[in-house]
């Protein structure tokens, strides 16, 4: 093994371990960038569902409202009834 090492040119060597180097810090900065846009997306996606969520919240409140203002209508249309008797 050693002899075989021995008659490589060390050019060879040098670009074997450049190349080794290169195609790791790749490697890792390639993860790096698409764990990024996933970040960038899951931000944006949870952005829009608070925005939903608000809306939901919202009109929520606006049923609660009118199924107030509805149920004091109706109890004052029974009022009137019973005592229209």
């Amino acid at each position: 093994m050693i002899d075989f090492l021995n008659s490589i040119p060390p050019a060879v060597l040098v670009a074997i371990i450049g190349a080794l180097g290169t195609y790791i810090a790749t490697k890792k900065k390639s993860k790096a960038d698409v764990e990024s846009i996933y970040t960038t997306e899951i931000q944006k996606i949870i952005d829009e569902y608070n925005r939903q969520l608000g809306e939901l919240k919202d009109e929520i409140l606006k049923l609660k409202k009118e199924n107030m203002e509805l149920t004091i209508l109706v109890q004052g249309l029974k009022n009137q009834e019973k005592g229209g008797d």
